[in-house]
């Protein structure tokens, strides 16, 4: 069982999705059309019980297998900021700009330094692939992709896309990510960076609580959406 859980606060409100998928399900998987499919707790090998023992408060959306089994609060229509998900969300945009060539190379560039591409000005140790997932910044001698950090580069990688493409990750995933998914009220925006230089900027992501769940269950099956990697 594999389990993923986002959560933003909103003033007194906490805002959650779960998604939860079988290991060792050999069934098809599931994925939401316009609504998520519904089934009951116990189909699924859940408590309809300790889900409502849940704490109110929340707005509340649980995944099993691709179906929906629990809600609580206002999932559709409440938009929250879900800040830390910019990170994977600019990474899922490198990744389908690398398949549909508008950065080339295909999958070797990953392996290219990123001293040898557009935005070395930025300062970024090691490869491509170490950069998209946070392991370029390293302490002392540690090698690059041996050291996870937070807040490693992602703001000069968001810089570095538009280099590469001429368009920001935030366009990018607007026009090819969020309609494949299906209902979607994402918003990726771009707005000015806090530190300097004040001419750079970086991206705020807010949803509603069923749309978080549809890019969070495209993660939780390795980018593959209904068929569509």
């Amino acid at each position: 069982m594999a389990v993923t859980h986002i959560g933003k606060i909103l003033g007194i409100s906490f805002v959650l999705f779960i998604l939860l998928l079988n290991s060792d399900s050999a069934s098809a998987v599931i994925f939401p059309g316009k609504d998520w499919q519904t089934a009951t707790p116990e189909s699924q090998g859940m408590s309809s019980a300790k889900l409502q023992s849940v704490p109110s408060g929340l707005d509340l959306i649980v995944i099993r297998n691709g179906y929906q089994v629990f809600k609580r609060g206002n999932i559709s229509s409440s938009q929250g900021s879900w800040a830390s998900a910019v990170r994977s969300m600019l990474t899922t945009a490198y990744g389908i700009a690398i398949k549909r060539g508008d950065i080339p190379g295909g999958l070797n560039i990953l392996e290219k330094s990123v001293d040898s591409l557009p935005g070395s000005s930025y300062g970024i140790d090691g490869d491509l692939k170490h950069a998209l997932s946070y392991t370029s910044c390293t302490p002392g001698d540690i090698q690059p992709g041996t050291w996870w950090s937070y807040s490693c580069n992602w703001e000069e990688m968001y810089e570095m896309f538009k280099d590469i493409t001429g368009r920001t990750a935030d366009d990018y995933n607007n026009k090819y990510l969020y309609p494949a998914l299906g209902k979607s009220g994402t918003k990726f925006e771009e707005q000015p960076r806090l530190q300097n230089p004040p001419d750079q900027y970086t991206s705020r992501l807010t949803a509603n609580v069923s749309d978080a769940a549809r890019w969070g269950y495209l993660w939780l099956n390795n980018g593959n959406w209904n068929g569509q990697q």
